[in-house]
């Protein structure tokens, strides 16, 4: 978890916007990087109402402000969470960011077949999830409608994994996702927010494998009964916000 830090009463510059602020509207992440309350809302607003988790949750950089001494430049982002920024952020987005933050966590997911939603777990008994919304029942474990007795092969899904052996795809680890790449390193980041080595499966960056450094794009694949996206290695970048004076 990254350490927050609220401002006190001065100009300050925002980090994403480069607008000067008043120094306790704003909060200082971990890595040194200062954001003002307007910047802070949109970004995990546009995180939040994503529809992967590719950016998800958001993450102080952790970068240490000395480049002669790194603070391990190839591990992993620290979360920031909603609870830590709570005062800014508002209820609504805090209750919008828990809602997203259990169904990133959850390793199986499970949708309902009927309305696309995401289906908890605690809404799930013996492999019936019942959509929380409607109230529709879909099988958790091949994920179409409630069905009596074992469920049936997926063709579609088997045709997709044959092919990613012939092309030597990779494969997410934690949600089975299929991913062909593109272009660039081998530093995955799947739909569902894990990341991983395109060329091992190890979650990154816990193997020696080449090409650490550069950005990537890659393209996900599943069967039809699902959608085809294109993933990317993003990170926040200083973007002018339309609408902040």
């Amino acid at each position: 978890m990254a350490s927050i830090s609220f401002g006190v009463n001065r100009r300050v510059e925002c980090g994403a916007c480069w607008e000067d602020v008043e120094e306790q509207d704003s909060i200082t992440t971990l890595c040194g990087e200062l954001y003002c309350a307007f910047c802070l809302r949109a970004w995990f607003f546009d995180v939040v109402r994503a529809v992967d988790f590719t950016d998800f949750p958001p993450k102080c950089c952790v970068k240490h402000r000395d480049a002669l001494f790194p603070l391990n430049p190839d591990g992993p982002m620290e979360i920031i969470l909603a609870e830590d920024v709570a005062s800014i952020l508002g209820r609504d987005l805090v209750d919008a960011y828990r809602a997203k933050y259990e169904e990133w966590k959850t390793p199986d997911k499970t949708y309902c077949s009927g309305c696309g939603k995401f289906v908890p777990e605690r809404h799930i008994a013996s492999d019936a999830a019942r959509c929380p919304v409607f109230g529709h029942e879909t099988c958790a474990r091949c994920k179409a409608d409630k069905h009596p007795g074992d469920c049936q092969p997926d063709e579609e899904k088997n045709k997709v994994e044959e092919l990613a052996k012939e092309q030597a795809w990779s494969k997410c680890r934690f949600c089975g996702q299929v991913v062909e790449r593109v272009e660039g390193c081998y530093h995955m980041i799947c739909r569902c927010g894990h990341e991983f080595c395109y060329l091992c499966g190890k979650t990154w960056p816990t193997c020696p494998c080449p090409g650490r450094r550069s950005r990537t794009r890659t393209r996900s694949w599943r069967s039809t009964r699902h959608h085809k996206v294109a993933g990317r290695d993003s990170c926040l970048t200083r973007v002018p916000m339309e609408g902040h004076s």
